[in-house]
């Protein structure tokens, strides 16, 4: 993942990338570290997904835009429409499921 500086960064991707994942996380989050390995997992296998990383502690009007108010948030946006969001505690498994059916249906599996 690729960590977004700024949210005009976030704005940009969004609107040049057709499959874009953001991923926001908080510093010293025990759940962002133990999420982040298995979100990169599943990313390694899906290379047609774009995926940022925001930090919300340093970049607080992102949380604001995104309307993220717990930590880690995962959310999937497709063509710049907000498709999946997955917030603190969530299951891997049923997260794949959903973003595979999402490429399936719009053909880029």
């Amino acid at each position: 993942m690729i960590d977004l500086e700024t949210l005009e960064d976030a704005e940009i991707r969004l609107k040049q990338d057709r499959i874009v994942l953001l991923y926001f996380s908080l510093p010293d989050c025990g759940v962002c570290e133990a999420v982040r390995p298995k979100v990169e997992q599943m990313l390694a296998d899906r290379p047609q997904i774009a995926a940022y990383e925001i930090g919300i502690g340093r970049l607080p009007a992102a949380a604001g835009r995104f309307e993220v108010f717990v930590a880690p948030t995962l959310l999937l946006f497709i063509e710049a429409k907000e498709t999946i969001r997955e917030a603190r505690y969530f299951s891997m498994e049923l997260l794949v499921e959903r973003i595979d059916r999402y490429l399936e249906l719009i053909g880029s599996v």
